[in-house]
């Protein structure tokens, strides 16, 4: 489910947060192409940190952003949602792989397997190489059906082994 909808915006505030969105994008791929180009002389480590620091300010810019133009409340809860947005590939992943079976998954097991996914995570930023595939397996029983289990297991090897290739 979008940030928006979560958070309820009405459709003058969604385009606002887009917006928001947009300029803070705008001003961190400037950020990225200056560093990049700082950076391309020093090594792949030094282009890495550059990389990542312009992220981290980016992040904490929208962060601000969100607290100034909507509150607090609303800032929360898009930081919560930023933590969980590394699953949520996953669960998209398992989306597609169930959209032409019998079990289809649904929006609501969706949100719920983010959840249970993010407090599975063995990290804080709920990170797709921290997943505990036996503690996420166990808890997606109440939510999944066996089929559709089976298949998030296939995503979690999937999602793993991909994240252990891009170390």
């Amino acid at each position: 489910m979008p940030f928006y909808r979560r958070v309820g915006f009405t459709s003058d505030q969604r385009d606002r947060f887009n917006e928001l969105v947009l300029d803070v994008n705008d001003r961190k791929e400037n950020s990225l192409k200056d560093a990049i180009a700082a950076a391309r002389y020093n090594g792949r480590e030094a282009m890495q940190a550059a990389v990542e620091q312009v992220n981290a300010h980016a992040e904490r810019e929208m962060l601000a952003a969100v607290k100034s133009g909507f509150g607090d409340s609303v800032a929360e809860a898009y930081q919560g949602f930023q933590e969980t947005v590394p699953v949520r590939g996953v669960i998209s992943q398992l989306a597609s792989a169930l959209f032409y079976t019998e079990s289809p998954l649904t929006a609501n097991q969706a949100e719920l397997l983010v959840e249970i996914l993010g407090k599975n995570a063995r990290t804080a930023a709920s990170k797709v190489e921290a997943i505990n595939k036996t503690g996420t397996l166990a808890a997606a029983q109440t939510v999944l059906t066996p089929s559709q289990r089976e298949a998030l297991a296939v995503q979690i090897d999937q999602a793993l082994r991909r994240a252990a290739g891009a170390r």
